[in-house]
């Protein structure tokens, strides 16, 4: 009996851990956009965090996507592709 309730919950875990499901990279980046989209979030993010965030909504949205190294000039340095 022990052994049947052993290889049951073996069988089940199995079952779990190969139905689990895949998570793909932008499924997580849409995901993380999502979470910070709210103006609160917005208002606090310094512009090299804001730049970050504006790439990853746009590589969402399926444009290539080039943060370039950062000044001092308050421009936005992100190119789309």
């Amino acid at each position: 009996m022990i052994w049947a309730i052993a290889l049951l919950v073996i069988v089940f875990l199995i079952g779990a851990i190969t139905k689990s499901p895949h998570v793909t990279p932008e499924e997580i980046r849409t995901e993380r956009i999502k979470r910070s989209a709210t103006r609160s979030n917005l208002e606090v993010m310094d512009p090299r965090e804001f730049e970050y965030f504006v790439a990853d909504v746009f590589r969402s949205l399926g444009y290539k996507v080039q943060v370039t190294s950062g000044s001092t000039d308050g421009g936005k340095d992100i190119i789309l592709y």
